[in-house]
């Protein structure tokens, strides 16, 4: 454990001395003031479509954070770790974390925005389980938009403006699936393959209050499919090399 989360720390460190973190998060702090700019908000729909824009962003800093260590450096950690998948599921729970750290910016905003309207942003009070349960939403669709941007590793794919290009079309395509299902029926036969988040602000939009049933197998649909990218980018590493 020590190891792991030594590795962790590590991740960190190159992430923020990268400045790479920059631009996505600012992004996101314009988002959130912008999604919270009108008042009243539905506590549980303005979560739900959240959830849409931090899965977008989360793939950007995916796609950014893939790059960071040089194959040199990998190389080196991967010899002294004297594990391969010590060091890849490291790197997976480092995302993790960056994503539970990412929900919680998307709490703490509309939350201190709440305070200083004098609790009038939404249009009830604001409740513990909206928090908890908006955590585990925001941070599995988080997790999941961080496990897609990391399929453009420059291993899997190593034309880096093709993997980009995929990324970008995968999440055009996964935010509007319900609509394109909707309005043709038959791609629902290819775009289940497709991250599944379109359907957040549809299941939620008419909710008055978060209820655990329907939020728990959400998330855990969410956090299965980031942990199947996860998977796939791992394979794809471990047999391909160096």
């Amino acid at each position: 454990m020590r190891i792991i989360s030594g590795l962790i720390k590590y991740q960190y460190l190159q992430y923020l001395k990268s400045n790479k973190f920059v631009m996505p998060f600012a992004a996101l702090v314009v988002m959130l003031f912008t999604l919270y700019s009108a008042k009243p908000v539905s506590v549980v729909a303005s979560l739900a479509s959240c959830c849409l824009f931090v899965f977008l962003i989360s793939s950007w800093i995916g796609t950014s954070v893939c790059i960071l260590e040089d194959t040199a450096s990998e190389q080196i950690i991967r010899l002294r770790l004297r594990s391969t998948n010590q060091y890849d599921w490291g790197h997976a729970l480092f995302l993790l974390s960056l994503s539970m750290l990412t929900a919680l910016l998307c709490l703490l905003i509309p939350v201190l925005i709440n305070l200083s309207n004098s609790q009038m942003l939404f249009d009830r009070k604001l409740l513990p389980e909206d928090i908890i349960f908006g955590f585990f939403l925001l941070s599995s669709s988080a997790f999941m938009g961080c496990s897609l941007g990391e399929l453009s590793h420059p291993r899997v794919i190593k034309d880096r403006k093709s993997a980009l290009l995929m990324i970008t079309l995968v999440d055009i395509v996964s935010v509007i699936k319900t609509s394109l299902t909707a309005a043709f029926p038959v791609s629902k036969f290819i775009l289940w393959i497709v991250p599944p988040i379109s359907f957040l602000p549809d299941s939620f939009a008419k909710e008055p209050y978060f209820i655990g049933i329907k939020v728990f197998p959400a998330v855990l649909l969410l956090f299965i499919y980031a942990l199947a990218l996860t998977f796939v980018k791992i394979s794809i590493l471990q047999k391909r090399k160096f």
